[in-house]
């Protein structure tokens, strides 16, 4: 082995080849600072910057943007990443996103936003949390759920087309009432001044107070019972009918006086008898031969030209009461007046059993009088008549009195049953059929539903209405939603304890079978 010895002096040579700058400095880059970049600068990174990073730009933080933050993803100075201007970009996270002090929707970017209004103006609930909820927050101004705002300044708030006054948001707002009557003024606007305006009608002299002081209280020109305001009133009554004198001084006398007409002195000038209050089998009987022809009323019973008689009668109670004229021997024609002056109040032509006798029904007050007419139903008709009065009795077969609940009242139509009634003939029914009356009468005042959802066949329901009135026919049903349902279901408005017949029937004479009903209210 050969071993070569250096000198001192080579040594030292070798250890300057590790910078090739030539200078003095420690590295080997082509500048004179201690680093190994390239831009003369004192720093402890490789990029052509004075800062300590490892970017390019000239700020302290770790990306290649001119701002300060660290993202990298927006050249602007603000805090977000998107590049834009300065916007509250979330207007409910309680966050002031653009950092100009205002905060969610206190901030004006966020004016439009749902979070910052009050979408809906009727709910109870302070939709965009401003402290003012539904109507009263200024956003909800012309929606129409909100009533008029200020009733006087010329402004439709609620925006329902109607303008202070003329709104009945307004009907009790002091702008909008007459507060002095008696000023010539139109004080509320309304095109009604003083007494001509509702608003003044409770006022002493604004009606006819006192109907027998020959005053004229309201000055309308119209003393005591020539005022209309007296209408009704006794001492505006015509006391006595037969004596020639205008007992009220309302300008008529006598049976000129609307207050005489139904009596039976006025009453007689087109009657040919009286019978007081008679009820029962043959309360009247007279022969038309020869007669003439006083009642010629056409609008739907008759024809022209059928002699008639007629005679007074009183009703006797309240109720209803059966008018027939079965025992004549001609079409007759039943017709029913309340006063000489006015048309006929009802008529009846072939409802008779034998169909062509007539039956009427008439609901009445005790002591009210009319003129019940026996005409001929055409100009051939005449002879020997037979008119009968007796009060309405109504038919039904159970009285239930006021069950209520799922099988309130259960039976069935077998056939056995009477045919329906005249009266209680349903206008949903095709034709006469079997039927079971129930008597029942509300507990409460409500809306009452009664169904025969299980019954075995196709059910016909009606609700008719009794008591001192006529029946009448309150709501009835055939199939509930034919062709799948074929049973039925009605509700009606009742009042307490308001009588009722409940008619179940079949569809037709070969509906028959067990049934099942159902009675439920929802009280008011």
């Amino acid at each position: 082995m050969t071993l070569r010895l250096l000198s001192l002096s080579a040594l030292l040579s070798l250890s300057a080849c590790g910078d090739k700058d030539g200078g003095s400095d420690a590295d080997t880059d082509a500048d004179s600072d201690a680093d190994t970049d390239t831009d003369g600068a004192t720093d402890a990174d490789a990029d052509a910057d004075s800062d300590a990073d490892a970017d390019s730009d000239s700020d302290s933080d770790a990306d290649a943007d001119a701002d300060t933050d660290a993202t990298g993803a927006d050249s602007d100075t603000d805090t977000d990443t998107d590049g834009g201007d300065p916007t509250e970009d979330d207007c409910a996270d309680g966050v002031d996103n653009d950092a100009d002090g205002l905060t969610d929707c206190a901030d004006d970017d966020c004016e439009r936003d749902a979070a910052c209004f009050e979408s809906v103006c009727n709910d109870g609930v302070d939709n965009d949390d401003d402290g003012l909820t539904d109507c009263e927050d200024p956003d909800c101004l012309g929606v129409p759920v909100c009533p008029e705002l200020d009733c006087d300044d010329d402004i439709d708030n609620d925006g329902d087309r109607a303008v202070d006054c003329a709104d009945a948001d307004c009907l009790d707002d002091p702008a909008c009432q007459e507060l002095d009557c008696a000023d010539g003024v139109d004080n509320d606007g309304d095109g009604a001044t003083d007494c001509n305006d509702d608003d003044c009608f409770s006022q002493p002299y604004c009606y006819e107070s006192d109907c027998d002081d020959d005053d004229d209280e309201d000055g309308d020109g119209l003393i005591d019972c020539r005022d209309t305001d007296c209408f009704g009133v006794a001492a505006c009554k015509e006391s006595d009918c037969d004596n020639g004198v205008d007992d009220d001084e309302d300008g008529a006398a006598d049976c000129l006086d609307v207050d005489c007409w139904r009596s039976t002195v006025c009453l007689a000038e087109c009657a040919d008898d009286e019978v007081g209050a008679a009820t029962g089998e043959s309360v009247a009987t007279g022969d038309t031969t020869g007669a003439g022809d006083d009642f010629s009323d056409l609008d739907e019973c008759g024809s022209a030209g059928g002699l008639d008689q007629g005679v007074i009668w009183t009703v006797p109670a309240d109720g209803c009461y059966e008018l027939y004229t079965a025992g004549s021997t001609f079409d007759t024609v039943l017709r029913l007046y309340e006063n000489c002056v006015t048309g006929e109040a009802a008529c009846d032509d072939n409802s008779g059993e034998d169909g062509s006798t007539s039956l009427l029904y008439v609901e009445g007050e005790a002591d009210e009088n009319f003129v019940i007419v026996v005409d001929g139903a055409s100009s051939t008709a005449s002879g020997s008549w037979d008119l009968s009065i007796s009060e309405y009795e109504y038919l039904y077969d159970d009285a239930i009195g006021s069950v209520t609940g799922e099988a309130a009242y259960s039976s069935d139509i077998d056939g056995t049953e009477d045919m329906i009634d005249y009266w209680y003939y349903s206008a949903c029914a095709s034709d006469y059929t079997y039927t079971d009356g129930l008597l029942w009468a509300a507990p409460y005042a409500g809306t009452w539903t009664f169904d025969t959802s299980e019954a075995e066949f196709d059910t016909v329901l009606t609700i008719w209405g009794v008591g001192d009135q006529c029946p009448s026919e309150l709501g009835c049903n055939d199939d509930e939603a034919y062709p799948d349902i074929l049973t039925s279901t009605v509700s009606v408005e009742l009042e307490e304890g308001q009588t009722i017949v409940i008619v179940v029937a079949g569809y037709n004479e070969s509906e028959l079978g067990d049934y099942q009903l159902d009675i439920a209210g929802d009280a008011r």
